[in-house]
């Protein structure tokens, strides 16, 4: 039966089917060509972004569809640092974000996304630009909580958010034993502030530019639990785990931003958020 086989390869025409099989099956195992996300934005010259609201973060008028905010300055900065356009494409969904960028909907997700390990077996994050606490909000006649996180754990206490954002996935970290309640995905942020005082929820982790801005609008409804930050997390842009490229490309870019104090003086622009994000500091000292 070898000889047969070896007989067979020894017809030129047979030899070259054979070895068409052998490369159809060499390339048919290999994976798919890393980063085409480069390449699209790189032919389009335009980086497409997937987003979510975050007053006064990111917003949109209603009526122009115009986008506003610092993280909308930043992401048009970084793309004129690589002659790029940006077009904001889709709010996105926090449960289906990932697997949406994954699959090409968007290039970049361009919101304040806070870096998790949970977060990173699905996706890549830019190099941080800043970062940001997380403190637990509750009514404000209740004292149960105040320097005293941990009977937040408890099957009797209410947590909740929107499943799959950071707020609540930290919930569900710190206290598995609380009952957590998801809100639906394309509610408002501030929906969350409207479940504790309507008292169908007890603690919440919020955005703290939004919390302080409802405290300020509507004194005696709502307070930060006493006792501190729960968590300090990084904030990036994420892209998709296949674009290597297109991450190095725009990692560089970020870092000219806060090598050159490009993010420093945007944040100038919005003292509201001052208290809130935390800036990097540079790894360096320059001599006198």
């Amino acid at each position: 039966q070898n000889l047969r086989l070896r007989g067979a390869f020894a017809c030129p025409g047979l030899r070259v089917l054979g070895m068409f099989f052998v490369f159809a099956l060499l390339f048919s195992a290999a994976p798919a060509r890393a980063d085409d996300v480069y390449d699209r934005v790189m032919e389009r010259g335009e980086i497409r972004c997937g987003y979510f609201l975050w007053q006064p973060v990111l917003m949109k008028d209603p009526v122009t569809g115009e986008m506003s905010g610092i993280i909308k300055d930043a992401t048009d900065d970084i793309a004129r640092r690589l002659s790029l356009d940006v077009e904001w494409v889709t709010e996105v969904n926090f449960a289906t974000m990932l697997e949406d960028l994954k699959n090409g909907r968007y290039d970049m997700i361009c919101g304040p996304l806070a870096v998790s390990a949970a977060r990173a077996r699905q996706t890549r994050f830019l190099t941080p630009f800043a970062y940001s606490p997380t403190f637990l909000y509750a009514r404000i006649d209740d004292a149960r909580f105040d320097h005293n996180f941990a009977v937040i754990d408890d099957p009797d206490i209410r947590t909740g958010g929107f499943e799959g954002e950071f707020g609540a996935m930290l919930l569900q970290e710190l206290y598995p034993q609380a009952s957590f309640h998801a809100l639906p995905h394309l509610s408002d942020a501030s929906q969350v502030i409207l479940e504790i005082v309507g008292d169908k929820i007890d603690v919440a982790a919020i955005e703290p530019a939004i919390a302080e801005g409802y405290i300020a609008a509507n004194p005696g409804k709502l307070k930060r639990i006493p006792g501190g930050a729960v968590r300090v997390s990084p904030i990036a842009y994420a892209v998709a785990p296949q674009a290597e490229r297109f991450q190095d490309m725009m990692n560089v870019a970020v870092r000219e931003m806060i090598d050159t104090g490009a993010f420093e003086r945007l944040l100038a622009e919005y003292p509201a958020l001052r208290s809130f994000i935390y800036l990097p500091a540079n790894p360096w000292e320059v001599p006198e």
